[in-house]
């Protein structure tokens, strides 16, 4: 299966991605990050996140990385405002 993302409608705003260490997140963190979205990257393991922006060589000035546990909603709310 083949997903596109369109490039003009994505460049420069920022997409908020919950999940991105997990093998769906991970996949659609590579279109968003391909189509030249900001990203702001969440779950629950900093050192995985890390990891993935690295490996996807995504710039600080294009990514954030947040720990975060989107069941408790004083993490959520700090996500969000992060992003």
């Amino acid at each position: 299966m083949e997903i596109a993302v369109s490039n003009s409608s994505l460049a420069g705003r920022t997409v908020i991605i919950a999940g991105a260490t997990g093998s769906l997140g991970s996949v659609v963190t590579a279109l968003f990050a391909e189509a030249g979205a900001k990203l702001a990257l969440l779950g629950r393991d900093q050192a995985k996140l890390d990891e993935l922006a690295a490996e996807r060589k995504l710039p600080s000035s294009r990514s954030l990385t947040k720990a975060v546990d989107l069941s408790k909603p004083q993490e959520a709310g700090d996500a969000a405002r992060a992003s």
